[in-house]
């Protein structure tokens, strides 16, 4: 299932069109293109004992799907290659956002008082950490958080799962795969498309906000799995191949690291160089070293 050429042109021109948008509301903190990476960072970045523990929260389907990385290997590997703590939060394959809330919980109430973490979510991981913001008792433990970065992040879940509530045939396939896995196919209407994130604006005020996402021409779609995503939701709009509606990126809290060229998986940029820039951004240590390079 793919585009037809001319619907090919229009994906093209209509993400154009969405990073120009970006750019005119001031909502892009750094731009990549993913055809020029990698190059070696202006700046090292190196973690210190002071620097905040790098914190993964985990997408989905990464047991089923290894090639695309959901779990944050290629991220935890680029961590501590920069010389930072860092870990992965222990979930499964796949699971309730509310599960994935609940663990994030508990692994926030295990950091110290006076300790901090760089928390990076990644895909679905979004959708944990934002029903983990949610939680009444959350409001304690932000505190302990230095930042939030979300990596290819589904803030507003995706219609990808109202297409499949909508084909008797697809609904029928996608449930017999959950049961096979163990799943429960109800924990996958977690994800369905919403925009009730007005409310993470306010989380700018507790600590930074930052989203790296990619926006793919046609030709970057790195899978048959990226091209069937944009072809079955292309009525509704321009999408990353991985479920995500790009003119939700509009209404994004705090600034976006465009990443040009590259789809969902980001599987053809160097996330070492990413996150190294990431963590320049946010890290108040790297900010030091920044400041001190330049001098």
């Amino acid at each position: 299932m793919s585009l037809g050429l001319e619907q090919q042109r229009q994906f093209d021109l209509s993400v154009e069109s969405i990073l120009v948008q970006l750019r005119e509301n001031n909502k892009i903190g750094a731009y990549f293109d993913s055809t020029e990476l990698p190059y070696e960072p202006q700046i090292s970045t190196k973690g210190s004992v002071d620097s905040p523990e790098i914190l993964i929260v985990p997408g989905i389907f990464h047991r089923e799907y290894p090639k695309h990385d959901a779990r944050g290997v290629r991220l935890y590997d680029a961590a501590t290659a920069l010389g930072f703590k860092a870990s992965i939060l222990d979930l499964p394959s796949f699971c309730s956002v509310s599960y994935g809330a609940s663990q994030l919980e508990r692994r926030l109430e295990a950091v110290p008082p006076d300790k901090q973490v760089l928390l990076v979510s990644v895909s679905k991981g979004a959708l944990d950490t934002i029903r983990f913001f949610r939680i009444n008792s959350a409001s304690r433990l932000l505190s302990r958080i230095s930042a939030w970065v979300t990596i290819s992040g589904i803030l507003t879940g995706s219609p990808l799962i109202d297409f499949i509530e909508g084909s008797l045939t697809i609904k029928s396939i996608v449930k017999f795969k959950m049961w096979w896995n163990s799943y429960a196919y109800s924990d996958l209407l977690d994800l369905r498309w919403q925009r009730e994130i007005g409310f993470l604006h306010a989380l700018k005020g507790s600590f930074p906000v930052l989203h790296v996402q990619g926006f793919p021409r046609y030709a970057d779609l790195s899978s048959k799995i990226a091209k069937k995503s944009v072809a079955r939701l292309f009525d509704l709009g321009v999408s990353d191949g991985g479920g995500t509606i790009l003119t939700d990126t509009l209404e994004y809290p705090g600034d976006i690291f465009v990443v040009e060229g590259a789809d969902h998986y980001l599987s053809n940029s160097d996330v070492t160089l990413l996150l190294s820039q990431v963590i320049r951004e946010l890290d108040p240590i790297a900010k030091r070293a920044k400041c001190s390079d330049q001098a």
